[in-house]
């Protein structure tokens, strides 16, 4: 049998989970997808061929499938022309590192990351994922579809701004203000409304509780060195 798996850092860099989402969500400008022979392992099989696709700024998590299928199936037509080369795969590192398990619950906004960074954090969970999350008091809303407005300022992060009759609104965030321009709310008479406060969770918060699931149900399957680096280093606001 064989399958198909990548990462931003290849097959043996990025085992596990959600890997395309996991590349969007940190920014990554590449994805490098194997096919290969599928063992008794976590996609640490024999590879067969390989593939390197590029991701456009304004790429979706939807878009980020397309170039994978269409990668798998140009490698899957190259098996079936020439299949002496499933016997010609060549064996992965025993060791490798893995992208753990994301939770819907795990997409929550965090509104003191800059606008064009929350605008990729909801390209690479909006549909057919279960969308990028927040909350204004008892009311659930999950963002589809945002983009950086402008550089102006006038509110704290997570305060609505401004609202339009169409039903998009602009965000204060760390710097500058967001669009959104498709949402979902829990309560459906709910609107926007200027000074409406959002909920906002760190975004290095959210690593540490997903890192600390998977280290938990699985201690022997090393995190992916990117997320480390998220979670170790640098300023909250990544």
């Amino acid at each position: 049998m064989i399958g198909g798996h990548g990462s931003p850092d290849g097959i043996t860099g990025g085992r596990g989970r959600s890997p395309q989402n996991w590349a969007l969500l940190l920014g990554c400008s590449q994805f490098d997808l194997a096919l290969f022979r599928i063992t008794a392992g976590v996609d640490d099989g024999p590879i067969i061929l390989q593939r390197t696709f590029f991701y456009r700024p304004d790429d979706d998590i939807s878009t980020s499938y397309y170039r994978a299928s269409l990668a798998m199936a140009e490698m899957v037509c190259e098996v079936l022309t020439f299949p002496e080369l499933l016997v010609r795969g060549y064996t992965q590192p025993v060791a490798g590192q893995y992208f753990p398990q994301r939770r819907p619950e795990d997409g929550v906004v965090d509104w003191f990351q800059p606008t064009a960074t929350i605008a990729r954090h909801c390209r690479a969970l909006t549909k057919p994922y279960p969308g990028l999350r927040t909350a204004a008091g008892m009311t659930n809303v999950t963002l589809w579809a945002c983009s950086a407005f402008d550089d102006k300022l006038d509110g704290l992060p997570g305060e609505i701004s401004n609202c339009f009759v169409s039903g998009d609104f602009l965000v204060n965030c760390l710097d500058g203000r967001l669009l959104v321009r498709s949402w979902t709310a829990s309560d459906a008479v709910w609107r926007p409304k200027a000074g409406v406060q959002f909920k906002s969770v760190p975004f290095r918060d959210q690593l540490r509780v997903i890192v600390d699931r998977h280290c938990a149900r699985s201690p022997d399957q090393t995190i992916s060195p990117r997320i480390r680096l998220h979670l170790e280093s640098g300023p909250t606001t990544v």
